[in-house]
C-alpha cells in the first residue's frame, strides 16, 4: 500500500471539543472582565467623592476583573487551532484552576454586593420617610447619591453572577479537554480531517495513520 499524501500526527496538533465555544467564551470573559474594572473604578470614584461611610469593596471587584480577562486570554489561546496537544493540555489546567478561584471570588462578591444594595435600600426608604435626615450611617449622603449607589451596585452584582455562570461553563470544558485525552473523540473515533485516503489499483482507499511513541499504525 502506498503512502498517503496527507498524515497527521497527534503530537503536533491536537483536537479540541467545542472549540468555537471555548474561544468565545473566552472573549466573553475578557469583554467581562474589562467591564467590571470600568463599573468597579466609577464606583470607587463615587465611594471616595461621597465620603461613603465604611471600607470599599471595589478593590475585591476590581481584582476579580483582571482574573477574567485572564482566564479569556487563556481560554482564547487554548481555542486557537494551531496549538500543539501538550501546550493545549498546559493551557487547560491553568484555565481551570484560574477559573476556580474567579467563580468562589464572583459568588463571593455577588453576596457582598447584594447584601450592600439591602442595606442602601434600607437607607432610601429612611430617607424617604423622614427627608429631614440627614445624617445615614455617619455620613452625610444625599438621597440622589443613594439611589446612585443602589443602581450602580445592581449593575456590578449582574456582572458578577453573569462572570461565575460563564466561569463555570468554562471550567466544564477545561475539564472536559484537559482531563481527558486530546485528540480523541468519545467514541475512540477520529474527526473527519484526520482521515486520509490512498490510491490502489485505481481505487480509493481510507487510510487512518496515527503516530504514538515513533510507532506507526496503520488501518
Amino acid at each position: 500500500m502506498g503512502e498517503p499524501d496527507v498524515s497527521l500526527r497527534l503530537g503536533e496538533t491536537s483536537y479540541v471539543r467545542n472549540r468555537s465555544a471555548v474561544f468565545i467564551l473566552g472573549v466573553l470573559e475578557v469583554l467581562l472582565g474589562m467591564g467590571i474594572i470600568a463599573l468597579e473604578t466609577g464606583a470607587l470614584i463615587m465611594f471616595y467623592h461621597a465620603e461613603a461611610p465604611g471600607y470599599p469593596i471595589e478593590y475585591a471587584g476590581i481584582w476579580t476583573g483582571v482574573f477574567a480577562i485572564l482566564i479569556g486570554i487563556v481560554q482564547i489561546l487554548a481555542g486557537k487551532k494551531t496549538v500543539s496537544a501538550r501546550l493545549r493540555r498546559r493551557l487547560f489546567a491553568v484555565g481551570l484552576g484560574i477559573t476556580i478561584v474567579c467563580i468562589i471570588q464572583a459568588l463571593v462578591l455577588f453576596g457582598l454586593t447584594t447584601y450592600n444594595i439591602f442595606l442602601i435600600r434600607g437607607a432610601i426608604a429612611r430617607r424617604k420617610d423622614n427627608p429631614q435626615l440627614d445624617l445615614i450611617a455617619g455620613s452625610h449622603l444625599t438621597l440622589k447619591q443613594l439611589e446612585d449607589f443602589a443602581m450602580l451596585r445592581s449593575v456590578v452584582a449582574l456582572t458578577y453572577i453573569s462572570l461565575a455562570v460563564l466561569c463555570l461553563v468554562s471550567a466544564v470544558l477545561d475539564c472536559c479537554n484537559g482531563c481527558g485525552k486530546t485528540g480523541q473523540h468519545g467514541n475512540g473515533a477520529l474527526p473527519p480531517d484526520q482521515v486520509v485516503y490512498t490510491s490502489v489499483d485505481g481505487n480509493q482507499v481510507k487510510q487512518i495513520k496515527i503516530y504514538k511513541k515513533s510507532h506507526v499504525l496503520k488501518s
